[in-house]
């Protein structure tokens, strides 16, 4: 087993926010529960969105708010390039 050192657990809190790239938003809303984590951030590569995901959120579908396709939460429009 490792034993964990100074730092690590604070790393491994902040890697698991770091989503990577969906192709689009349809493939954002695919995440299944156990690809998501609360506060991750994911970019969709066909428009440059950055989406952040509130495990805690409820709010209806819109055109910055996308619901996933299983499971709670919201990605949140966090930042689109233009």
């Amino acid at each position: 087993m490792t034993t964990l050192q100074y730092g690590d657990t604070a790393g491994m809190e902040v890697s698991k926010r770091i989503g990577g790239a969906a192709t689009n938003e349809a493939a954002l809303k695919a995440v299944g529960p156990v690809g998501r984590t609360h506060g991750q951030v994911c970019i969709t590569l066909d428009a440059l969105k950055l989406w952040v995901y509130d495990a805690t959120s409820s709010t209806a579908a819109g055109a910055t708010v996308l619901v996933p396709d299983v499971g709670v939460g919201r990605w949140k429009l966090l930042a689109a390039v233009t």
